[in-house]
Parts: structure tokens; C-alpha cells; sequence
């Protein structure tokens, strides 16, 4: 299955070298039956130039049981092994993901509503994610959202903030990757570049999918808290400087 992003190959490329479509049915992730069937449909395609279009809104509860195989795959591949990002290793990275877009639509619609997460909620959590880094490197915010950077008066006063709401969605989630600590919103934008990042992750309570229980995963709390404390001995532990 291939995915596309801003700068890659388009799906109207491979169709005029002559790849061709195949739909999948629809997985959910409680049915072993519907998983089985869409792997022995792959499977009857092998060696085949096949782009395989899945259902939309495909959902799969337990994501972290797929954590290792994710990883294996990203970064055995050549486009995603740190290509141009604009962080620098003389820094500590800090990337916010403030999802925004389709959710200010309609905020009375209950699916909506259960995405939002305010701008209070993450000023506090990135204040307390400062408490808590203590190295030597400077540390650096780049902010990953949309809109303009009038949207998010709050976060005006922290230092050497970056705003990153130009860059395109597939050199953001690369950034997200990244980064030496993602804080996450209610978004699997930000979720799946969680699962596949090495870095420490900050993540909301009360998301649909689970958190992996390693101690490179915080949760903070509703307002935006967590223990600073913890990120810190975390930070000592990894050796971070």
C-alpha cells in the first residue's frame, strides 16, 4: 500500500507507468475475519505494481502492538532518514502539533467537539515541558498548526519559537518524527508520528487510541499538566545534554 505526501511520486504518475488501483474492503479492528480477507487479497497481488486503495475512516484500536514493524519500515526507508529537516542537532527540538482546521467547522458536533483541545491546554503543557528540560543545548519550539500565527497570541512570549504552518503536511509529520519531544494533540497526525518517533512524546488524556506504556510516553492531564519531575529524571536517564 503506498501513501502520498507533498514532493513524492502522485498516484496519477504510477497509473501512467502502469500501476494499477485495487480497492480494499473495509477492516475493523475487532474482526479477525475482514483482516484475514484484506491480507489474502494483498497477498494474491505479490509482485504485481498494485496501489491499494483502503476504505476511508479505517479504524484500528490497539496501535501500539504495531509500533515495532512501523518503525522498522519507516526508517528503512531512504526518504525518511532526517532529509531536510530544519532542526539542528545543536538544539533540543521541541515540536507542538495544535490540530486545528476541520474541527473549528462545527464545535456542537460531538466528534468535533471530543477533537478540540484549546490553546490554554497547550500553552500550559509546553510551560511545564520547559520546567522540566533541563539541558545544555538551547532549546527551540517549532509550532505545527493552521491559520496564522494571530491564532495563537498565547504562545507569543516563549523564546525561539518557529512557526511552522506553511510547511506542507509531509515535511511537517517528518518534523514531527523528529523531534527530541512532540507534544501531540487529540489527532492521529500527531499520534502516528508519536509511534514512530524515538523522542520523548506529551500526549492529552481521553484519546480514542492507547498510549504505549514506556516511559518515553507523558499524559498530561485536562488543563495540561503532568509531573515535570518525571521529565526531567526521563531526560537524565536518556543521557540528554
Amino acid at each position: 500500500m503506498l501513501a502520498f505526501g507533498a514532493g513524492e511520486t502522485s498516484l496519477d504518475e504510477l497509473l501512467a507507468k502502469g500501476w494499477r488501483t485495487r480497492r480494499l474492503p473495509l477492516i475493523r479492528h475487532d474482526n479477525e475475519s475482514e483482516a484475514a480477507l484484506n491480507s489474502k487479497i494483498v497477498k494474491s497481488y505479490a509482485g504485481q505494481r498494485i496501489v491499494f486503495v483502503a476504505e476511508q475512516d479505517q479504524f484500528y484500536y490497539d496501535l501500539p502492538k504495531l509500533q515495532d514493524v512501523m518503525q522498522s519500515k519507516f526508517y528503512a526507508a531512504d526518504k525518511t532518514r532526517d532529509n531536510g529537516l530544519v532542526y539542528t542537532k545543536e538544539h533540543f527540538n521541541i515540536a507542538i502539533h495544535v490540530r486545528r482546521g476541520d474541527i473549528l467547522t462545527d464545535l456542537s458536533h460531538p466528534d468535533l467537539k471530543a477533537r478540540y483541545l484549546a490553546n490554554d491546554y497547550f500553552e500550559r503543557v509546553l510551560e511545564n515541558v520547559l520546567d522540566g528540560v533541563s539541558v545544555a543545548r538551547p532549546v527551540h519550539i517549532y509550532f505545527f498548526s493552521q491559520g496564522t500565527p494571530d491564532d495563537f497570541k498565547e504562545f507569543w512570549h516563549f523564546a525561539n519559537l518557529h512557526w511552522c504552518m506553511d510547511m506542507s503536511a509531509y515535511k511537517s509529520f517528518e518534523h514531527l518524527v523528529h523531534a527530541d519531544l512532540l507534544i501531540t494533540s487529540k489527532s492521529s497526525f500527531s499520534y502516528k508520528p508519536a509511534l514512530l518517533s524515538h523522542g520523548i512524546k506529551v500526549c492529552p488524556p481521553n484519546f480514542w487510541h492507547p498510549y504505549p506504556s514506556t516511559q518515553e510516553w507523558i499524559v498530561a492531564d485536562s488543563s495540561g499538566s503532568f509531573d515535570s519531575a518525571r521529565l526531567k529524571a526521563l531526560l537524565q536517564y536518556r543521557g540528554n545534554s
